[in-house]
């Protein structure tokens, strides 16, 4: 009787068009925006340099004093500030829809930036062609539509631009699988919004084919896996509700409410859940239009 007043309450939501937005996922994000660099970063960090390198091997060949780089969901900056830490040359041009987001970067950042708060996608749709060196997008591009964030990065790239992206491979995360149905089936009067599955890729031919179908050529691919480690099951669901890592879940049930909380810790417990398993896939293209 749960499951069926859980599945109408849902059918609701589709007809009434409530559904988690862009901008829902920017306040989510501003709520752990300020903790996001100790908490989160530090499990992922190891995931996102080989792309950020790769990408800048192809730039220190050939490094230009007007470089303009677009860092797409740049959250609080480091993608940014790694670049210009092996560069130190360049424009940076930061964009997340997080306000929190945002001024986390401002205060990573003090080369030469600029700051914009606002969805990806529409934000390049102001781009002008042909005005950007480098696109940079880490663990943000399934938040919208890949293809067409994919699409407006081919127009708003120079030829000859790269693109490097990093991002969530679909079944990431696999041990907390069952516990999401039940969280919500038993919380269902704390849902206020319908819950959409991020659109990521299921491995590198789906992937790469994305960036292909659009004249991308590839400069280098690959998908991995690696543990996130936690000291013990407290630190887990701390770790689950703060870090920003089952956005957007996080945007249609509130993770910190004290009853979710406790089921959740109650859920890894009977799940037997102490350390996740992240599967992610980045890549490096060359804009070849």
């Amino acid at each position: 009787m749960k499951n069926l007043k859980f599945y109408f309450k849902f059918i609701i939501y589709y007809l009434t068009n409530n559904i988690i937005s862009s901008k829902d996922i920017g306040k989510s994000f501003d709520r752990v925006s300020n903790n996001y660099d100790s908490i989160y970063l530090k499990q992922i960090i190891n995931s996102s340099t080989p792309m950020l390198d790769e990408i800048i091997n192809k730039l220190q060949s050939n490094t230009k004093e007007d470089l303009n780089i677009l860092d797409l969901g740049c959250a609080t900056g480091f993608n940014s500030d790694y670049i210009y830490s092996k560069l130190k040359t360049g424009t940076y041009i930061l964009v997340d829809i997080s306000k929190g987001m945002i001024n986390n970067a401002k205060s990573n950042c003090d080369f030469n930036c600029v700051f914009v708060e606002s969805d990806m996608l529409a934000y390049l749709n102001k781009c002008s062609d042909n005005s950007m060196d480098v696109i940079i997008c880490s663990y943000a591009i399934s938040y919208n539509c890949p293809k067409k964030i994919i699409k407006e990065c081919c127009r708003v790239l120079k030829n000859g631009g790269f693109f490097g992206v990093i991002d969530n491979l679909k079944g990431t995360l696999p041990e907390l699988k069952k516990l999401y149905p039940k969280l919500l089936v038993n919380h269902q009067d704390l849902v206020n919004k319908l819950i959409v599955k991020l659109p990521y890729s299921r491995n590198e031919y789906f992937f790469e084919k994305m960036f292909v179908d659009n004249r991308f050529n590839r400069i280098n691919l690959k998908s991995d896996s690696h543990m996130l480690n936690f000291n013990n099951k407290t630190t887990l669901c701390d770790f689950l509700c703060t870090s920003g890592i089952l956005s957007p879940l996080d945007s249609a049930i509130d993770l910190e409410h004290p009853r979710v909380k406790s089921t959740l810790a109650k859920l890894l417990e009977y799940y037997n859940v102490n350390n996740l398993t992240h599967k992610y896939i980045w890549g490096s293209f060359r804009n070849d239009k």
